[in-house]
């Protein structure tokens, strides 16, 4: 069966060709925990069924966005866009031991797809971490999936603003590349 996808969509997301996809997603559902998804309407009687819809709710399921397609998607992206040890350690010119002790006192996160350990560049600019990047790391819940962790970091959060009056927000990769004060975010991460 020919896989079909959106080339725009996760070209832009640095996924290209079919090949790319089929492998990418591959490597991602061998590494997520198995999903069952009942019918809304297990286990209620018609009755049961008779009165959510008369208040108003869908039992049915929509055709709207599959959304473990598409955090499939993202996360074999950010697996394909992510750093091993080694180029990890080019950038900072650190040993990739170094690397390593870097990791295991979270001052680097990192995640595991097989047998790789892998590194997400957005911590790295210029050939140095973002400025207090390792504190932060260290206060984000360890079991904390790295999907999660790559969009926690690349939203723009209300708490994390430069300008309440015209409601200027940052990111907080944003708000700790530009150097200010970690303890905002350092306090949100640990509220995960």
């Amino acid at each position: 069966m020919a896989v079909e996808y959106a080339p725009d969509y996760l070209e832009a997301r640095g996924i290209s060709g079919p090949d790319a996809v089929a492998d990418a997603l591959h490597r991602v559902l061998e590494n997520m925990e198995p999903m069952v998804y009942d019918p809304p309407t297990r286990g209620l009687t018609e009755h049961e069924q008779a009165i959510l819809r008369e208040g108003g709710l869908r039992l049915e399921r929509t055709g709207g966005p599959d959304l473990v397609a598409e955090g499939a998607v993202r996360f074999a992206a950010l697996v394909e866009h992510s750093l091993s040890v080694e180029e990890v350690a080019t950038k900072l010119k650190v040993t990739p031991g170094r690397v390593h002790q870097m990791i295991t006192s979270r001052d680097l996160y990192s995640f595991r797809v097989d047998a790789r350990r892998l590194v997400p560049g957005f911590q790295i600019r210029d050939g140095r971490l973002i400025p207090n990047i390792a504190q932060v790391n260290k206060a984000l819940p360890a079991t904390m999936h790295p999907l999660g962790i790559f969009n926690w970091y690349h939203r723009e959060n209300v708490d994390l603003y430069i300008d309440y009056e015209q409601e200027v927000c940052l990111t907080p990769l944003e708000w700790l590349a530009e150097g200010r004060d970690p303890a905002h975010v350092i306090f949100m991460s640990r509220h995960l």
